[in-house]
């Protein structure tokens, strides 16, 4: 995952972008993850989040919007 955002930090700096830290965060599904952006800063590990209007969990489920 770090890969990852290494991958999308560089391209957004050459685009003169970036990410903003305050929003990003990540949801583990499989283990511990400890993600950071290229400055060390680590990611915000939260259970659940919203995306497009819909909650989805570490169990990748959107179960509670269904209710």
């Amino acid at each position: 995952m770090n890969a990852l955002i290494k991958g999308i930090e560089t391209e957004s700096a050459y685009r003169s972008m970036r990410l903003n830290k305050d929003k990003c965060l990540t949801i583990t599904m499989n283990g511990d993850a400890h993600t950071q952006f290229l400055d060390a800063t680590k990611l915000k590990n939260e259970p659940d989040a919203k995306y497009l209007g819909i909650t989805i969990d570490e169990r990748a489920s959107n179960t509670p919007d269904l209710n």
